[in-house]
């Protein structure tokens, strides 16, 4: 996601200064017109708008506040921190920037890696207001998401990430099991998808999966490790 969000930005003519701690991800990176920094800090000290996208609480919160970490008294920059993660870190990063010269908004986002390269994310924000209404933030915003919300104070557009994806894999889990209840009793696959996707019942998990089952490809998209710590 984070690799797709830096080509999007060069390919709005943003300048671009990224680090990766995959030797080829930083190669893809520099291919594409993006300019390599010596570590996570060096990003920063280089942005005005310093964006994480990252895989844990846990490597999030040490990338920010551990040695070498991007929250430093010497760096003035906007984090925007977009991966999916606990609220209580979200509240440990705005401790340790508050403070310092920089700002900090918590900024997951909904969609996936197509929508990442092509700028077509939702964007859910919290964070201090003025912060979120800055053009410094918003433009890249723009950049990235068709369309973005302001959720609250900070933590609040991580706590939504969450909440919209409890409602999404509950939805997407009990589709699922619809659909192979419709199926013991004898219901053509299609005819399910064609009624219950034009009934009170479907949702967009419905819609955009139906497809592939109709297809049989059951070929993981996600790991379960990764959908229960989202």
């Amino acid at each position: 996601m984070g690799g797709n969000m830096a080509k999007c930005l060069l390919d709005s003519d943003f300048e671009v200064y990224g680090y990766d701690i995959q030797p080829e991800a930083r190669e893809e990176f520099s291919n594409h017109g993006g300019i390599v920094a010596d570590s996570t800090r060096d990003v920063a000290r280089q942005s005005d708008v310093t964006i994480t996208s990252l895989p844990t609480s846990d490597i999030v919160e040490a990338t920010y506040t551990g040695d070498d970490g991007l929250v430093h008294e010497s760096i003035e920059t906007t984090f925007i921190e977009v991966s999916t993660i606990a609220p209580p870190t979200t509240e440990v990063l705005a401790e340790a920037v508050d403070g310092t010269p920089s700002e900090i908004l918590d900024a997951p986002v909904t969609g996936g890696p197509e929508n990442s390269r092509e700028g077509t994310l939702t964007g859910l924000v919290g964070g201090k207001k003025s912060v979120f209404e800055s053009g410094t933030a918003q433009d890249v915003l723009d950049a990235l998401c068709s369309e973005y919300h302001y959720a609250g104070s900070s933590g609040a557009g991580h706590a939504m990430k969450l909440l919209n994806n409890t409602m999404s894999m509950g939805n997407l889990l009990l589709a699922m099991e619809t659909v192979a209840l419709g199926s013991r009793y004898g219901i053509d696959g299609e005819r399910l998808w064609e009624i219950l996707g034009n009934a009170s019942a479907t949702s967009v998990a419905f819609e955009s999966r139906m497809p592939r089952v109709l297809e049989r490809d059951f070929e993981a998209g996600f790991t379960i490790d990764f959908a229960r710590k989202d």
